[in-house]
């Protein structure tokens, strides 16, 4: 038995011959863009939140 570490590479460009996580998720259909975004938040009033496949500009940008 192997173990795993939970860590997901997010690389924009393959540094071998496998496939990219988000790549292989659109090539599969799962999300319909090849992005995805991270909000680190602050405590725990403010969760951390990763989203793939696209980005919520309401809960990421700053107005301006």
């Amino acid at each position: 038995m192997s173990e795993q570490s939970g860590t997901i590479g997010m690389s924009p460009t393959a540094s071998s011959d496998s496939d990219l996580f988000i790549e292989k998720m659109k090539k599969d259909g799962v999300i319909k863009q090849s992005v995805f975004s991270l909000m680190v938040g602050i405590g725990r009033d403010q969760p951390s939140k990763m989203t793939l496949g696209g980005y919520d500009l309401n809960q990421y940008a700053i107005p301006g």
